[in-house]
């Protein structure tokens, strides 16, 4: 899992309230797991951490079913602001710019904690609206997706 790295890439560029979905290995490792050239506890213990990131980052899961899981990102700050000084990946500071990667290819290990009605109104002035069209977007694509898994598994 890279220490969770490319998982904090992730939540930098998810909106908050956004879904996090995944597809692959560790999910259902319990039919899949031979075919990754892997043990069934070494996939256990790998969901285990995932898991427990996510639960780190605030994120609640939303789904896992079959192939799928859905983790979500936190609507608001709320959790941040209760989590302890000590747990890990840490906030980041106020002296590091979010916006920093799209310029300078680096990753950051802290989360930028941040509520869906800053950010629709401070970066999506223009089209305020694309908040609800999203989730209307993914939520369609979601639900087609999780119906083409259940009409494969009953053929």
């Amino acid at each position: 899992m890279s220490g969770g790295v490319n998982l904090l890439e992730v939540d930098r560029v998810l909106r908050p309230g956004g879904f996090w979905v995944l597809s692959g290995p560790p999910v259902n490792y319990e039919v899949h797991w031979k075919g990754w050239d892997s043990t069934e506890e070494k996939q256990r213990s790998n969901l285990e951490k995932l898991q427990d990131l996510l639960h780190r980052m605030c994120y609640t899961q939303y789904a896992m079913k079959g192939d799928i899981a859905i983790w979500q990102k936190p609507v608001d700050d709320k959790c941040y602001n209760n989590r302890q000084e000590d747990i890990i990946p840490p906030l980041c500071d106020d002296s590091i710019d979010p916006d920093a990667a799209w310029y300078v290819m680096q990753f950051v290990s802290c989360m930028f904690p941040e509520d869906c009605a800053s950010l629709c109104l401070m970066n999506v002035t223009l089209v305020p609206h694309i908040c609800d069209t999203f989730n209307e977007w993914l939520t369609y694509i979601i639900g087609m997706f999780l119906c083409v898994l259940a009409s494969q598994k009953q053929a």
